[in-house]
């Protein structure tokens, strides 16, 4: 018998891109549209797992949890909570109502089955407790605890790497992850997270011995799972940590490789979380440049190969590119050449017409700035589940923009937000990276109730949707 999961979201594009990528997976998918309807639902029959938006208009999504658990076919039934990347504040709100685990929006389709399977056997071993009365909130971070945090984490990690030929790695990887990450430009905020990351991803080889460690000769097929085990014992031993977003997930994903070759999981691009992307890179990196029992420290200009051999393969090209000018030396800016004498005026030429655009559906979206390979992956790689999307996207244009023009004259700001909010998740999805962007600085903007830059911005956001829209459309019927 399949499992029945719900999706519950007000936002159609969620929840119809929920149910493709559930519904391809084999799972049997009930789609409902507020907390009214899953509290009815509920009421007269049993879902085997829930994935609950927690923005949603009526009851809200808190609210609804917390009422669901009140109903005898509520009681345990595992919630999914859909929330924002890097939450915290949702997340353990989220626990208190009782929540069973967490997907963020915009899916990665890998992530999100991964999830809900893991969630789904958890649950059938019992595994899954019902939820205890919520704790007092623990206080907000300062910079005192946050210092705190850090020596805690490098303590735990020289503890995990003891004597052994790896000792020190972990805090070298913490370093140059910090250094790549100020060099991506990323808050300071990810700057700090990405350090802890760096320290605590290895935390799962405190458990492999020494000797198989420190072996100078090619390891065993045996061996080679033993070490490789680390991955998923880390990740075990971080999952509950939520003070900082992503300990468990690079614990598990650093060794994952960009081509999807990697383990434990076999995940391939921008289904690996970008910040353990960048981690990836500053590991490897940190490991070449050290002393091991079956080899010596690379040179710099063999360090340097790796890197440019294994962009697009073990590396996201990004962050190898920018490892890359970190190792190479900046180099002089060239003298400028002489100005030439100022030519006799002559008549403006009109600007050339732009060239037609391709007929080919997907070619036409390349040629607009769409990431169709991003968006098929988005979409499990099927073509007619892409197309849906693009229908989808194209469709709800006029609908997203009237909610933003509403939003922004009775200076709703938090509202804005979510509804740029849900513009950024449906961008990504399409593979239309540039508007994301713009989307997400105006997320930003909104939080801080910045009226000017929203102001200035709003029209060429609107303008760019319904452009997108239009090719998406048009793609869509062909």
């Amino acid at each position: 018998m399949q499992n029945l999961i719900l999706v519950v979201d007000d936002d159609g594009f969620h929840r119809r891109t929920a149910e493709r990528i559930l519904k391809a997976s084999g799972y049997q998918v009930g789609s409902l549209s507020s907390g009214e309807a899953m509290l009815a639902f509920m009421n007269a029959q049993k879902a085997d797992l829930i994935q609950l938006s927690l923005r949603m208009g009526g009851i809200g999504g808190f609210a609804a949890l917390k009422k669901l658990r009140e109903l005898p076919n509520g009681a345990d039934v595992p919630v999914l909570a859909m929330i924002d990347k890097h939450n915290a504040d949702d997340e353990s709100k989220a626990v208190a109502a009782g929540a069973a685990g967490f997907v963020t929006t915009p899916f990665v389709p890998s992530v999100l089955l991964l999830t809900v399977r893991n969630t789904l056997g958890l649950s059938a071993k019992g595994a899954i407790k019902a939820p205890e009365p919520p704790k007092a909130a623990a206080p907000a971070q300062n910079s005192g605890s946050n210092a705190l945090a850090q020596e805690l984490a490098k303590l735990l990690a020289q503890l995990s790497e003891g004597e052994r030929s790896t000792k020190g790695h972990a805090l070298r990887t913490a370093q140059c992850a910090r250094r790549l990450a100020q060099a991506a430009e990323l808050s300071a905020e990810a700057q700090e997270r990405v350090y802890l990351m760096g320290l605590l991803h290895d935390i799962g080889s405190m458990d492999t011995p020494a000797e198989i460690l420190d072996k100078p000769d090619a390891l065993t097929g045996e061996e080679l799972a033993a070490v490789r085990a680390h991955a998923m014992r880390g990740y075990t031993m971080l999952r509950e940590i939520r003070a900082v977003q992503g300990l468990a997930a690079a614990a598990r994903w650093h060794h994952e490789r960009y081509d999807g070759t990697g383990y434990p999981d076999g995940i391939a691009g921008n289904d690996i979380p970008a910040e353990v992307r960048l981690l990836a890179v500053a590991d490897v990196c940190s490991a070449m440049s050290e002393t091991r029992s079956y080899r010596a420290a690379l040179s710099v200009d063999e360090i340097r190969k790796v890197l440019t051999d294994g962009k697009g393969t073990q590396f996201d090209p990004q962050y190898a590119d920018l490892m890359l000018a970190l190792l190479d030396k900046p180099e002089e800016p060239a003298a400028a050449e002489p100005a030439e004498a100022p030519a006799a005026e002559a008549e403006p030429e009109a600007a050339p017409a732009p060239p037609p655009l391709p007929d080919d559906p997907m070619e036409r979206l390349q040629a607009v700035g769409f990431d169709t390979e991003a968006g098929l992956r988005c979409c499990l790689g099927d073509m007619s589940f892409y197309k849906s999307v693009l229908l989808d996207f194209s469709t709800q244009a006029e609908k997203r923009c009237a909610k933003m023009k509403m939003a922004l004259e009775k200076k709703m700001w938090d509202a804005y937000r979510v509804y740029a909010h849900e513009l950024h998740d449906a961008c990504v999805t399409v593979g239309l990276a540039s508007l994301a962007e713009q989307a997400s600085c105006m997320e930003d903007a909104a939080k801080q109730a910045d009226r000017t830059y929203i102001e200035a911005n709003h029209e060429p956001l609107l303008a760019a949707l319904e452009e997108a829209a239009g090719h998406a459309g048009y793609a869509a019927s062909k």
